[in-house]
């Protein structure tokens, strides 16, 4: 696969498999079902730095929160580490030529990490439900924001975007420069009664 493809992989399968966890979206026993089709073997990766089948729930569940980050840096580690350049000969430009690539079983486990990452993730509701808040969000700022954005944007932001730009892709660029508490913090101040004030520093 293209490098950025398994940057992509390695992220969804690992840091959102982090993500639900840490946010309690499964159980530990929802992993614990899951364990016979992650690992054919009992471990996985080389005996220096595998992930081994009877350490992978403990380790998200029982450590805490340093013990799970720890956990999961060993498991990019080992993707990252492992990774080796494969050549496919049927192309002659660089860029085709050259995949990134892992040997069969670290294959199969990322795409099983993959898959059960994406089940846990799609099945769980809340997720949908915060996602769909989330474009509410956005939608709104963008329309409250493009109605008057030089009066409703500070100043000094607005200037510091694209001049050139139009104004739709200048409000476009200051909600995507907002990190999620602002965003919502600004989406209280213009929507909701009673919160806020003038004095508030953004």
């Amino acid at each position: 696969m293209h490098h950025s493809e398994c940057a992509d992989d390695i992220a969804y399968a690992v840091h959102d498999l982090e993500d639900v966890v840490a946010r309690r979206l499964v159980t530990r026993l929802d992993l614990e079902k899951r364990l016979s089709d992650l690992f054919p073997q009992p471990q996985v990766g080389p005996s220096d730095k595998g992930i081994s089948r009877a350490s992978f729930v403990n380790s998200l569940f029982d450590e805490g929160s340093d013990g799970r980050k720890k956990f999961i840096g060993r498991l990019v580690n080992l993707f990252v580490t492992e990774a080796t350049i494969q050549f496919q000969e049927q192309f002659e430009h660089p860029l085709l030529r050259m995949r990134v690539g892992f040997d069969s079983l670290l294959t199969k486990f990322l795409e099983r990490l993959k898959n059960v990452t994406r089940d846990l993730v799609v099945s769980q509701a809340a997720v949908p439900q915060l996602e769909r808040r989330g474009q509410r969000v956005i939608k709104s700022l963008y329309c409250e924001l493009s109605s008057r954005p030089e009066s409703l944007i500070p100043t000094d932001a607005w200037e510091s975007l694209d001049p050139g730009d139009t104004k739709e892709r200048r409000v476009c660029d200051y909600i995507a420069g907002m990190t999620d508490p602002y965003a919502e913090k600004i989406y209280h101040r213009l929507f909701t009664p009673g919160i806020g004030t003038s004095r508030d520093e953004l």
